[in-house]
């Protein structure tokens, strides 16, 4: 009898502990793992594996990542860094941001004299990864911010905004469009709080952002 009880409670402790469904793969984690990381790294100093990799040449030259950094084995990690050390070697960064009637228009780049190399190549892999991101999630992709109100509902209307994106010396420029009321008030909300993050640097990257009256009324 004893032992019968033994394994009922076994085997109820293994029931109880398996998930129910599968977990959306996110970078939810990832970014917790970073906010760990950011407490001992102080604005300015940026990321060392960023700075090595500076030494190579191509995309893994400029940023210290391969490819667009999606999340599947190391490349999430090195996504989140190129967030990391934009967020603080934030006052080498100017940003300007134009809306129009269909989304927004952003220039974002280095300030630093002279341009800083390592700042712009950060700035035009974090444009890149973020739209193959939103532009891949309907098709099984994962997102990033996913606790961020404002953050998981551009990925929620990820089919129902776009973006063209030019490469300049310093930086990058970004047209960004909604082809709904919704996903044009996401577009320019998002490029407003990204403005944020730059001026307010982790004290707005730790804060969630609201949704856009215009989504709750279409």
């Amino acid at each position: 009898m004893k032992a019968a009880l033994f394994l009922f409670s076994f085997l109820s402790a293994i029931s109880a502990a398996a998930p129910t469904e599968p977990r959306r793969l996110d970078m939810l984690d990832m970014d917790n793992y970073m906010e760990d990381m950011d407490s001992s790294t102080t604005e300015g100093q940026g990321d060392m594996m960023g700075r090595m990799g500076n030494q190579g040449g191509g995309m893994m030259g400029s940023t210290g990542c391969q490819g667009h950094g999606r999340g599947h084995g190391g490349g999430g990690g090195c996504f989140m860094r190129v967030i990391h050390n934009l967020v603080n070697n934030r006052k080498d960064i100017q940003r300007n941001v134009t809306n129009t009637d269909t989304g927004a228009i952003t220039y974002t780049w280095s300030s630093a004299a002279n341009n800083n190399p390592l700042v712009s190549g950060w700035l035009k892999q974090h444009v890149a990864s973020m739209v193959e991101l939103v532009q891949e999630f309907d098709n099984g992709g994962m997102m990033i911010r996913g606790w961020d109100p404002l953050f998981r509902a551009v990925f929620d209307h990820s089919t129902q905004v776009s973006a063209s994106v030019e490469e300049f010396d310093q930086g990058v420029k970004t047209t960004l469009t909604g082809n709904t009321p919704c996903a044009k008030s996401l577009v320019q909300m998002h490029a407003a709080v990204v403005s944020s993050f730059i001026s307010r640097g982790w004290d707005e990257v730790h804060e969630p952002h609201d949704v856009p009256d215009a989504c709750y009324n279409s």
